[in-house]
């Protein structure tokens, strides 16, 4: 459909210009004289120019002036175009100084140099594609990580089209307003004869609209609205996580923002869940206690449980995010990490052995050590440090092995959390 517009248009111009070559010559044919005006006149002296001339050739009031008409017109839709008049004034030079075009050119010749000079005013120049501004674009909002959990309101620059703030949004220039279009007398419709038939048409001067622009906005060039830089403010939800996109409605458009959040150098986000890792000692794995870990908002006191084990997870429930749909929150994950000591002292070394004396070992054997029914023996106790602490633990020893299994931790005490 472009296309045969495209083509519809320049055929006009073509045979516009065969009309005008045929009864003047290239020195005559002038757009200006045509709206005798001079090459330095202002819009708005083309303007006064066309309405005062289309009052009189209206083919409403004149049918015999329907070809004049149609010249000013023409005339009129090239100078008052800011792009097209620059293009015709280029080309008028080039045309005019251009050897192809004189009496002795052939009409074919003369089509050819119509088609290649003129032909680009009616070409269709890639509009400016607006759309992208708003719709069909996500604008990155980045958020620190303390915004992210507890919510905030962000402000943030964007790109709107809204009324033209010059104009007010009428798309006239301040003091004017629109006037009653003068060639169809504010009816929106005209009507013409070609070889003794009648049509009906919308206006070609103001398209139907009934009214046209005679002093447009020069902000806006009449298009009534402009893209503007808003500094807006949008909510940001608690628990707002990274990639996640918000659709609000601002300055009347629904506008989707994703959010880009900083990472944490405490946490890990899996969801609305966090994650951190706790060092223990050997003495908390075994004997339990409880340790300070840092939380969102707070810091807590956390049990160890007695025989906790390295990488063992305790759940703090709803310590973590709030969740995007409703008013629930994740949990904090602890990961237990137990650090052993690189280096024992020799106090540490003898407890230790004598410990590992009593153990079951699941596996293996331990350096240093024999194995014997019931325990382990150690190799070497050179100043007999060893037998001292055995007989010693020997009482206790007794007494574990008369304990039931099921009651050897019966009286731990409560958990605080649970491990996972």
């Amino acid at each position: 459909m472009l296309l045969l517009k495209h083509h519809a248009l320049r055929n006009l111009a073509i045979n516009a210009f065969k009309v005008i070559s045929r009864n003047s010559s290239s020195a005559n044919f002038n757009y200006y004289k045509i709206l005798g005006i001079s090459d330095t006149s202002t819009k708005k002296e083309i303007k006064t120019a066309y309405y005062k001339l289309s009052n009189e050739l209206h083919p409403d009031k004149n049918k015999s002036k329907d070809k004049e008409f149609h010249k000013i017109k023409q005339a009129y839709d090239i100078l008052i175009n800011d792009a097209k008049r620059a293009e015709y004034d280029r080309t008028r030079i080039k045309f005019a100084h251009s050897t192809s075009y004189n009496k002795s050119n052939t009409s074919n010749d003369n089509e050819f140099n119509y088609k290649t000079d003129f032909s680009d005013f009616f070409k269709e120049k890639p509009k400016e594609d607006f759309s992208k501004v708003i719709s069909n674009h996500e604008i990155k909002v980045n958020l620190k990580f303390k915004e992210a959990v507890n919510g905030t309101h962000k402000k943030v620059t964007i790109k709107i089209r809204a009324a033209c703030p010059n104009c007010k949004g009428t798309g006239c220039s301040p003091g004017t307003r629109m006037t009653k279009c003068p060639a169809c007398f504010g009816t929106g419709n005209e009507s013409y004869s070609r070889n003794s038939n009648f049509f009906h048409s919308l206006c070609r001067n103001c398209g139907g609209k009934r009214y046209i622009n005679p002093d447009p906005c020069e902000e806006c060039e009449g298009k009534e609205t402009t893209i503007q830089k808003k500094e807006v403010e949008i909510p940001i939800p608690p628990g707002a996580q990274d990639g996640q996109i918000l659709r609000i409605k601002v300055l009347g458009k629904e506008i989707f923002f994703r959010l880009s959040v900083e990472t944490s150098k405490d946490f890990r986000v899996h969801g609305p869940d966090i994650h951190t890792d706790s060092v223990i000692s050997l003495s908390q794995a075994l004997l339990g206690g409880t340790i300070r870990v840092k939380g969102l908002n707070e810091i807590m006191q956390v049990k160890i449980p007695e025989g906790t084990s390295s990488h063992s997870r305790i759940r703090l429930q709803g310590k973590g995010l709030r969740r995007i749909s409703g008013t629930s929150y994740g949990d904090h994950y602890v990961h237990i990490q137990i650090a052993l000591p690189e280096i024992l002292k020799e106090n540490d070394k003898l407890v230790i052995q004598a410990f590992a004396e009593t153990e079951d070992l699941p596996n293996g054997t331990i350096a240093g050590f024999n194995p014997v029914p019931n325990g382990n023996q150690i190799i070497e106790d050179p100043n007999g440090s060893i037998k001292s602490l055995r007989d010693v633990l020997e009482p206790y020893n007794h007494k574990d092995e008369e304990e039931k299994p099921e009651n050897k931790r019966k009286n731990r005490g409560k958990k605080m959390y649970t491990i996972v």
